[in-house]
């Protein structure tokens, strides 16, 4: 786990522990239509994978869903064929 610092300046010394949480990864398989996106989650919380294959202002649809627990959960989409696809996590 790595941990970032800030605040260091405060008038009352004190300081702020940040911990550095893992980015949302993907990964991409277009010869079998898988798009695997990994997110790392809170206890609690729950993850909605949405798509959209154009960003021209046609609405975002759902597609797989989870609840967290802090650990690195994997979303995916098992229909991404098109040539463009965007993602997003919608976090509830």
């Amino acid at each position: 786990m790595a941990l970032a610092t800030a605040g260091l300046n405060n008038a009352d010394g004190q300081v702020t522990i940040v911990e550095a949480r893992p980015a949302i990864r993907c990964n991409l398989d277009p010869t079998k239509g898988v798009a695997l996106l990994s997110v790392p989650t809170v206890q609690g919380a729950h993850y909605v994978l949405e798509f959209n294959d154009s960003l021209s202002g046609t609405p975002w649809q759902s597609l797989a869903a989870v609840v967290g627990d802090g650990t690195v959960k994997t979303l995916t989409d098992s229909s991404a064929t098109n040539h463009q696809r965007f993602y997003r996590v919608r976090i509830e």
